[in-house]
């Protein structure tokens, strides 16, 4: 699990260096396995304002814009080819002599006439995993200070974390931030959820069916109207994008090749006079500083906008080297980049949005909004929970003493009830235990931050961002695709078929769970959504799913599928009871944030009964024996609190009690609790023993003399002979004895003469 340390920073207070955190977290079970930094590569890419967008003189398809990236400097052109630029957007600018991803060197150059000085970058060329087609948009206001270093933005430390396949709480951000509060001693802060609902109720617009309660223990679903699925605002496709969520096409660095791209304003976007594809846009990089011109050929600019600006000189990714140059007549100061160029895994179509007013100030670095430090965490099977933000900043304040912040949920709700509009039934409560649903309506487009790059469902987006967050994994549906908004959780009929998201028609069997409504399969639960229900562009109505699904038929079903997805790896790991409506309040309260959208009073929840905690007792003693290390209930307790669990005071008989946090679905004997001991006392601090095996006294074997006596006399060359236990009466009385004596023993019936 990719762990970005400025979001892990959102939940958790880490004081540590990524080293220290690194080998505080390998320590105790959670392997990082890499620790990356973004925006290492790149150099002078920093924040520039477009003041003027104009059509090159002598290339149709490309733009002549104004660059500024210093408050009261001299602006100049840049030759670009994106069509999202417009005048007034802070844009990433790779000045001359930049770097960018790739080792691409930035020079002033000529472009069909026009000197360009320097390059605008597109997402892909700073490798933010967006498209190359479009400058990467940093905003439209104030968001960056012109000539910020574009590190400063974009720059961030990424643990690739290494969660066991028992902790499935730790799939999430607040998950490892829980384990990092735990170990730290800081505090947790989970997301706030504040929402707003209207009078409109949920459960009007849903209903859900559980036909198996073991295979879907828990579902929650939301409804929702009036939903704006536009782009995902800025901030969001960057974390995203830093988690792995998003493509990208180099994964390891968001902005380590880019230098000399910053913020920019687009002061002025006009036609190029000898190019009708073209624009000539005026773009200020400084405050105060002198506007100047760069080309560009993107189509949603506009002034006022904040583009990434890379300026003459800038690196972008692919050691793209960006010039002053001439194109079509007109001198292009740099180049207004596009997600692609700047590697954020956008389209190439537009530049990247960076805001619309003060969301940067003028010539900031763009490495400094898109630039992080990656830490490639490897979970272990068993900690589901740290397979979140959250998850991990738990683990992090667990060993650093340090406050675990959880987002906090402040919901507006309309008086419209969700249970008026969605309804559940779920066939077997053990495959599904939990499902919560939520209902939106008024989801209409709005210009966001990212305005001007090729849609992407922000809808869609917020999911993913909460399943990264919280570990939940969710999935939303057109309610108008969905009849009567009725949901079934219910085995799969023998072989009935499936179109998923990704477009392929699938077969399935009754050994898989699926989301369905009265007459067919809509999705596979805990993989994959169907496309006949999926959130598109035209969806204004919405039902958000968060439920628990029974891991090891989640498990079978992706396994036999081939469809194992980010949904389904954190089910197998198992969810806790108690995630699915916090984060399905997660997900409304951001959905409602940002695009416009209606929540629908309260929430459709088949189990909404609080749980008692799982208690496990023990004996002092063995757990001592076990870790080698001197306990008593009073140390026990100093090492698991900070994990959250609740230890009793120690009774007369040595024994200890604990209740396990619900998140610790691996935590069920007396030796997991120990060995939640050992890490909380910390792995190295445990000295290492040699066992002291009980050596038996030794007891001579009887036959060994005689076995003894026999191998020293052969060794003198003497032969054993192994006489015939039955002999004749005439060997008999060669050998001094007499055949009638009452001493030996005849056969009663022998088998010949020879053998009395």
């Amino acid at each position: 699990m990719r762990v970005p340390l400025a979001w892990l920073r959102d939940y958790v207070d880490v004081e540590l260096s990524p080293a220290e955190l690194r080998e505080e977290l390998t320590v105790r079970g959670m392997e990082v396995t890499a620790v990356e930094v973004s925006g290492a590569e790149w150099s002078d890419v920093v924040v520039g304002r477009l003041l003027e967008v104009r059509r090159h003189p002598d290339a149709d398809t490309l733009w002549v814009t104004k660059v500024l990236t210093e408050e009261g400097g001299e602006p100049f052109e840049i030759v670009c080819g994106a069509q999202n630029i417009a005048p007034g957007q802070l844009v990433p600018v790779a000045l001359p002599g930049a770097t960018l991803p790739g080792d691409r060197q930035i020079t002033r150059t000529k472009i069909r006439g026009v000197v360009s000085n320097g390059m605008l970058c597109s997402p892909r060329e700073l490798d933010l995993g967006g498209d190359a087609n479009g400058i990467q948009i940093l905003g439209t206001g104030r968001e960056y200070p012109l000539g910020t270093d574009l590190r400063t933005i974009y720059g961030d430390v990424v643990l690739d974390v290494d969660v066991k396949p028992n902790r499935g709480d730790a799939l999430s951000m607040v998950g490892l931030a829980r384990e990092v509060a735990a170990f730290t001693g800081a505090v947790l802060r989970k997301p706030s959820v504040s929402l707003t609902e209207t009078d409109e109720k949920t459960s009007a617009h849903v209903s859900v069916t559980i036909e198996d309660q073991q295979l879907c223990p828990r579902f929650t679903a939301r409804w929702f109207s009036n939903v704006s699925n536009g782009p995902s605002p800025d901030w969001m496709q960057r974390r995203l994008v830093a988690a792995g969520m998003r493509q990208v096409t180099a994964v390891e660095v968001s902005g380590a090749e880019w230098s000399d791209v910053v913020v920019g304003r687009l002061l002025e976007v006009r036609r190029h006079p000898d190019a009708d594809t073209l624009w000539v846009t005026k773009v200020l990089t400084e405050e105060g500083g002198e506007p100047f011109e760069i080309v560009c050929g993107a189509q949603n600019i506009a002034p006022g906008q904040l583009v990434p600006v890379a300026l003459p000189g800038a690196t972008l990714p692919g050691d793209r080297q960006i010039t002053r140059t001439k194109i079509r007549g007109v001198v292009s100061n740099g180049m207004l980049c596009s997600p692609r160029e700047l590697d954020l895994g956008g389209d190439a179509n537009g530049i990247q949005i960076l805001g619309t007013g003060r969301e940067y100030p003028l010539g900031t670095d763009l490495r400094t909004i898109y630039g992080d430090v990656v830490l490639d965490v490897d979970v272990k099977p068993n900690r589901g929970d740290a397979l979140s933000m959250v998850g991990l900043a738990r683990e992090v304040a667990a060993f650093t003493g340090a406050v675990l912040r959880k987002p906090s949920v402040s919901l507006t709700e309309t008086d419209e009830k969700t249970n008026a509009h969605v309804s559940v039934t779920i066939e077997d409560q053990q495959l599904c235990p939990r499902f919560t649903a939520r209902w939106f309506s008024n989801v209409s487009k709005r210009r966001l931050v990212a305005a001007g790059m090729r849609p992407v469902s922000a809808v869609v987006d917020v999911t993913n961002y909460v399943m990264h967050e919280l570990g939940q994994p969710m999935h939303a549906y057109d309610a108008d695709t969905v009849p009567d908004g009725r949901i079934v959780v219910r085995r799969a009929r023998s072989a009935e078929a499936l179109e998923t998201i990704d477009h392929e028609r699938r077969t399935l069997d009754e050994g898989m769970l699926v989301i369905a409504d009265e007459t067919r399969a809509i999705g596979l639960a805990g993989i994959m959504g169907g496309a006949e229900t999926e959130v598109t562009a035209n969806t204004t109505r919405v039902i958000l799913e968060s439920a628990v699904f029974h891991g090891p038929t989640i498990r079978n079903a992706a396994r036999k599928l081939g469809l194992r997805s980010e949904a389904s790896m954190r089910h197998e790991k198992g969810i806790s009871w108690d995630v699915p409506r916090y984060a399905a309040d997660r997900a409304a309260q951001l959905i409602a944030e940002i695009s416009g959208a209606w929540v629908a009073r309260g929430i459709v929840d088949n189990d909404p009964e609080p749980k008692a905690r799982r208690v496990v007792r023990g004996d002092v003693a063995r757990t001592e024996r076990l870790l080698g290390i001197p306990l008593d209930v009073g140390r026990i307790g100093e090492l698991l609190r900070p994990l959250e669990f609740e230890v009793a005071e120690a009774d007369e008989s040595g024994t200890w009690e604990v209740a396990v946090p619900p998140h610790r679905l691996d935590v069920v004997e007396a030796v997991d609790v120990a060995e939640e001991i050992a890490r909380a006392h910390g792995y190295a601090l445990i000295p290492g023993r040699l066992p002291r095996a009980a050596l038996p006294p030794y007891r001579a074997d009887p036959s060994e003399l005689r076995h003894r006596v026999r191998r020293i006399m052969a060794g003198l060359g003497l032969s054993e002979v192994v006489t015939h236990a039955l002999i004749a009466p005439e060997d008999l009385s060669r050998t001094g004895y007499d055949p009638e004596d009452p001493g030996i023993v005849r056969v009663a019936n022998p088998l010949s003469e020879a053998h009395v």
